[in-house]
């Protein structure tokens, strides 16, 4: 095989996943997007689901080093949230495109899927604690469910704001709770 051939597999794996679906896209689709054979597919990945779960992997790791960098460089709730709904944007079209019950979650890769996320709601909370809010960990609840909301609705075409303005407007909400 030759070099760069997993990133192509896989940067096609995420047009075909996010276009068709993880059911309506086959292995067969994916080889001929790259120009390979299924054999040299199955070289890489041990099957669809494999495929799948290294992409999401790959979003995720980039997604904490960004928030991780966001998050520590400042306290401000404000750039956190901002970096928060950047990620969100990059990521939204791979997670879009699972269906519900499509991954094994018994699997041990679905658990390190699930372990990346704790990360990131780690690091927000992080974030919260030092601002100085009080209830951190519902705080980090409700703005990890704002920005998946931003991220799905922009996604589905719903009129949206500005980003800059709503990361402005949630961190204001969420720091107008801050007790004296």
């Amino acid at each position: 095989m030759e070099p760069g051939t997993r990133e192509k597999i896989l940067a096609a794996a995420r047009e075909l996943f996010a276009n068709q679906g993880f059911k309506s896209t086959s292995m067969s689709d994916i080889a001929a997007h790259v120009g390979i054979t299924k054999a040299g597919l199955y070289y890489f990945f041990k099957n669809k689901e494999s495929l799948y779960i290294a992409i999401v992997d790959d979003a995720l790791r980039a997604a904490y080093e960004y928030l991780e960098q966001a998050v520590y460089s400042s306290n401000d709730l404000y750039r956190m949230i901002e970096a928060l709904l950047v990620v969100g944007m990059r990521m939204g079209a791979s997670f879009r495109a699972i269906e519900p019950g499509a991954l094994d979650r018994s699997a041990p890769p679905y658990a390190a899927i699930v372990q990346r996320f704790e990360d990131v709601r780690r690091l927000v909370v992080a974030c919260i604690e030092r601002s100085g809010l009080p209830d951190p960990d519902v705080a980090a609840e409700v703005v990890l469910n704002a920005v998946h909301a931003y991220v799905v609705h922009t996604q589905c075409g719903v009129p949206r704001i500005n980003q800059l303005d709503y990361a402005r407007y949630l961190a204001s909400i969420i720091s107008n709770t801050k007790r004296t």
